[in-house]
């Protein structure tokens, strides 16, 4: 990138690129400052102030080669490779020109819109899907304040978010947690969408009052459908289709921006398509659950968020959060299954499970009536005892608890796992068990022994008293 050729670097609040500058054969003394030429806000608004907000950082050639550690060197020997990741290539979720790379699949797709609630005085709120970050601070005048999490994924998975910029001002989108890859953004028609969304809210039951007046919806209202409403785009965030509304064809992202990013920015209107997995980024495409997971919890603690990097905008609530559910692979993981029994009355009778899990395990047992269509929690009331851990014990068994099946619920700090149902099988006093009898010899003269093995089948409890009978030809 060469300045002298008109080559410039466009930059937002928040984007960090690491640069190069070779400085090879410039005079010493020589100064070189990196000059800022954008409006505030971009781009459209007051133009720069010479000698302050236009320049950002100065450098001067001092003519003096140092090393890392201060000390001079006679020459530089240092060396930009064409490739700067040939060991660990870059993952890429797209052709970052409008496709995804084969094999990424979203699962689910968002569409988010920015909006700016104006009033008679300017604007009173800057929002991300037309909600709060939270209810905790209402407005006076606002029909409704609508907050808390909405954008709640599951951890390894992908997804698409398209972010509908209907303001007048470009925003810096910067996510928590993971980074993002740019598929494309496209222009669209504001005024036309806008309207869609205005009927939209105009359907809403209960119906709200247009807030501000003249805004044509009720401002930091939340969307005017529920969240999780699925639009003719295929996509949640409870707003209209953009697709319909869309000019033009899809534009490629900059050279600059062909990578893993965490803070892009969108300009006034323009959709932005991001792909998004919540997963480590060096992951391959065809990662297994257990590649995909972090080397942490991140469904612990507050949570994350994801908001634009403006400081004001921020201020003025331009953030939601971002809550992770953890993989099914954070759950306990059972090891060993609770088997079926078959046992006689005034016995007792043993179910145990056994799991792994990186944080403690509390277990619960159920009894199910229904074949396991239905299930109650079990207490330590006979004839049940250690329904709160790993093992239950039946005892004394009755001919009422034959059919009735047996499961434990196994819960962590992430979530529970239901470990397999095991049915209990009660013999009544006087059944005629099955038994299999094998003889050691088919034919025996006088003077001669044999040996008879019975096996029988399942029978647990020594109280199951079998009788033989047998009877000899001679």
């Amino acid at each position: 990138m060469d300045p002298t050729l008109g080559k410039t670097l466009f930059m937002a609040p928040g984007e960090r690129y690491d640069v190069v500058i070779d400085f090879t054969g410039v005079v010493a003394g020589t100064v070189f400052t990196l000059m800022n030429d954008a409006p505030a806000p971009y781009p459209t608004g007051s133009p720069v102030s010479v000698g302050t907000t236009d320049r950002i950082m100065q450098f001067v050639v001092n003519g003096n080669l140092v090393a890392a550690n201060g000390v001079s060197v006679p020459t530089d020997k240092s060396l930009l490779p064409v490739n700067l990741r040939t060991l660990n290539p870059m993952v890429k979720l797209t052709n970052f020109a409008g496709g995804l790379t084969a094999g990424v699949v979203p699962v689910t797709k968002r569409q988010i819109i920015l909006n700016e609630v104006t009033g008679a005085g300017g604007p009173v709120q800057v929002l991300f899907n037309n909600s709060h970050f939270d209810t905790s601070a209402p407005i006076p005048g606002a029909p409704l304040e609508f907050g808390g999490p909405t954008e709640i994924p599951l951890e390894g998975t992908t997804e698409l978010f398209s972010v509908i910029n209907t303001t007048v001002d470009a925003h810096p989108i910067h996510i928590h947690l993971v980074q993002w890859q740019l598929v494309s953004h496209q222009t669209f028609n504001t005024a036309g969408f806008m309207g869609a969304y205005s009927t939209a809210w105009a359907a809403h039951l209960p119906l709200l009052p247009i807030w501000p007046a003249g805004l044509g919806y009720p401002g930091g209202s939340g969307s005017p459908y529920l969240y999780n409403t699925i639009n003719a785009d295929g996509a949640v965030g409870g707003n209209p289709a953009v697709t319909p509304w869309l000019t033009g064809l899809p534009i490629a992202a900059r050279p600059e921006m062909q990578g893993w990013k965490d803070d892009i920015i969108i300009l006034p209107g323009e959709v932005n398509n991001y792909i998004v997995r919540f997963a480590p980024t060096d992951a391959p495409i065809n990662a297994t659950p257990a590649q995909s997971m972090f080397p942490f919890d991140p469904s612990t603690g507050p949570g994350y968020v994801w908001h634009c990097h403006i400081v004001d905008h921020e201020d003025m609530d331009m953030m939601r959060p971002l809550m992770i559910k953890p993989s099914a692979l954070r759950f306990p993981q059972v090891t060993s299954q609770p088997q079926a029994a078959i046992t006689c009355i005034a016995g007792n009778q043993l179910f145990s499970v056994a799991a792994t899990s990186a944080s403690a395990i509390s277990y619960q047992w159920q009894v199910s009536i229904d074949a396991g269509i239905t299930w109650t929690n079990l207490t330590n009331v006979a004839p049940y005892l250690g329904v709160l851990t790993s093992s239950l014990t039946v005892s004394p068994i009755d001919v009422t608890l034959s059919t009735k099946m047996y499961r434990a619920v196994l819960t962590n700090i992430d979530g529970a796992t239901n470990s397999n149902a095991a049915l209990l099988t009660v013999v009544p006093v006087g059944a005629v068990a099955s038994v299999n009898i094998t003889a050691s010899a088919n034919n025996v003269f006088a003077g001669q022994s044999v040996t008879f093995t019975s096996t029988s089948v399942n029978l647990t409890e020594d109280s199951c008293r079998v009788k033989f009978f047998f009877s000899c030809a001679v």
